[in-house]
């Protein structure tokens, strides 16, 4: 594409960063996410960093191994390197601000290459073409690409997976897609060019490291796109050639490498999951988990920007009578078929089909393929203003998009917690249940009130993070020992908040719940030395067993 008939790219990026700006700006607020996930990333992180097979390492820790509906390690892989620069946790929140950021590139540089088709021409026989017309059609393509941006990184489902679920590797999914569906529409407007089909391989190859199950789903889709009418005959086979070779060799060297994991992971009623029509449009946002039945905790909304717009698009492109040919409708056509079918897969009409093994093995739940639903519904919104060539206006176009940012205010409070663990050391209770985050042991200060001044009083601090729903109010232990290993203090009851009790039962998924528990110490006693901190059912006696143990070990401080 020749800059003599295009618009400067520059000022549009520039927007675009500052714009994206809106989405991982939350990011910046100090401490880490209070999220579905909780402080597994850190964990799994500490784990590949001490790792000596670093190849065939997958982020296990915390979660049940799995090649399909577990994450791949491209995501930690990233983080490692921003380790060194950022820390641990710096390391994770950049990986999130910059997949909001590569999300919107990606999806500007395929939406303005789709919008941009009269371009081509000029190229090829300028004398026939206006310059004025194709700077015309190249303002609209780069407004529309950036519109198409906007809506895709402020995209509620994809903030729903940073600030309420906290998916790391989802995250980094999308923006690898969004790249994908760029690499196969060059390749099938230039075949020719090894770098469109050696870039969209590989692009498709790190698709499967990063999340394998979604990969499979999103190999679908791009193949569909691929062989879509539009383009030569010849290029949509190259293209379509060029997305099977990355899924082979993605796919089966993933596989080869991480054999020893399970396909399948957790059996899972993922069927029991599927989404209600009414969660589309729910102007209700919230922490919850999604549970099987009708009233699911996890936000689900699609967006009044994502589907105002793209409803837009489809009602005034192809209500109209006539057809220009500088609308790209092939795209546009694809766009409207394919997202809507694959938000209906989410639903319960599609029940029947993720009762199917071979396809329920692949997702956690349902509406994982809003990944794949979010680039197609953010084209569809920039292809407003291709249909209707008048919202290109200055004036309206930025009020277009100024539009998307307010609608998204709403979802940008995420939680956060200041409480940092030791990300070396996770202490994960019962199958993945519940992680001890952080625990310390002090002489009380100030002084213990008088009432009680024949004894030693100690306190202890414990933050808990729920990893599931807790359908039990377990109890904590706390016993102080002494040198010998002889308890010489207890402490026993719900789990505190402060110093008020918090049963488990009403924890949500990723709160942080720090509490002070009082050990006081009989002065004949011998010193505590050290304190053992772990949970048990209050009925039966049994404690919940932590890595092998059944308590986690405090040292006394001074």
């Amino acid at each position: 594409m020749q800059a003599a008939v295009g618009v400067r790219r520059g000022p549009y990026l520039a927007a675009l960063l500052l714009l994206s700006l809106f989405a991982w700006a939350p990011l910046l607020y100090p401490g880490y996410l209070q999220v579905h996930s909780g402080f597994l990333p850190l964990f799994n992180l500490a784990d590949l960093a001490a790792s000596s097979q670093k190849l065939t390492w997958l982020p296990t820790i915390g979660a049940t191994p799995g090649l399909l509906r577990g994450e791949g390690p491209a995501v930690y892989w990233l983080a490692l390197l921003l380790r060194p620069l950022a820390g641990d946790i710096g390391a994770l929140k950049g990986l999130f601000a910059l997949s909001f950021m590569a999300i919107g590139l990606g999806i500007f540089a395929w939406a303005r290459h789709e919008f941009s088709p009269g371009l081509a021409d000029v190229e090829g026989d300028s004398a026939q073409v206006e310059d004025s017309t194709a700077n015309s059609q190249s303002l609209l393509a780069a407004r529309a690409g950036l519109l198409a941006a906007a809506v895709a990184m402020l995209w509620p489902p994809l903030l729903a997976a940073v600030y309420v679920r906290g998916a790391l590797a989802e995250t980094l999914f999308m923006a690898v897609l969004a790249w994908a569906l760029w690499g196969v529409s060059g390749v099938k407007a230039h075949a020719t060019r090894a770098r469109h089909v050696v870039s969209t391989g590989l692009l498709v190859m790190a698709l499967f490291w990063t999340q394998a199950g979604l990969a499979i789903w999103a190999t679908a889709l791009l193949l569909a796109w691929a062989l879509w009418p539009g383009a030569p005959r010849r290029n949509r086979g190259v293209a379509a050639a060029a997305v099977a070779a990355g899924a082979l060799l993605g796919g089966g060297l993933f596989a080869l490498l991480h054999r020893g994991q399970g396909l399948e992971g957790a059996a899972l009623d993922v069927a029991g999951h599927a989404a209600r029509f009414y969660q589309f449009f729910s102007p209700a946002w919230g922490f919850g988990v999604s549970t099987s039945g009708w009233q699911d905790g996890l936000p689900l909304q699609l967006g009044f920007a994502a589907l105002g717009l793209a409803a837009l698009t489809i009602v005034l492109g192809f209500g109209k009578a006539s057809r220009s040919s500088r609308v790209p409708w092939p795209v546009l056509r694809f766009a409207a078929i394919a997202a809507p079918l694959l938000i209906l897969l989410t639903t319960t009409l599609a029940r029947p089909l993720w009762e199917l093994d071979p396809l329920a093995a692949a997702v956690t739940y349902p509406w994982q393929l809003y990944a794949l639903a979010g680039p197609l519904l953010a084209l569809l919104a920039g292809g407003a203003l291709a249909v209707e060539r008048r919202l290109a206006v200055l004036p309206l176009w930025a009020a277009t998009t100024a539009l998307v940012v307010l609608s998204s205010y709403p979802y940008l409070a995420p939680r956060f917690t200041q409480v940092t663990p030791d990300a070396a050391a996770p202490a994960i209770f019962g199958a993945n249940q519940v992680t001890l985050l952080t625990s310390d042991a002090q002489p009380a200060t100030p002084a213990a009130p008088p009432e009680i001044s024949p004894s030693q009083v100690m306190t202890v601090t414990a933050a808990w993070q729920a990893l599931q729903p807790i359908d039990f109010d377990y109890n904590v232990f706390v016993h102080g020992l002494d040198a010998a290993g002889n308890r010489v203090a207890q402490w026993d009851g719900q789990p505190l908040r402060g110093d008020e009790p918090y049963p488990m039962t009403g924890w949500s998924v990723g709160e942080v719940v720090q509490g002070q528990y009082r050990l006081e110490v009989d002065p004949a006693a011998a010193p505590v030395r050290q304190v053992l901190v772990g949970l048990y059912n209050w009925q039966s006696g049994e404690r919940l067993l932590m890595n092998g143990d059944d308590s986690a070990t405090v040292e006394v401080g001074p």
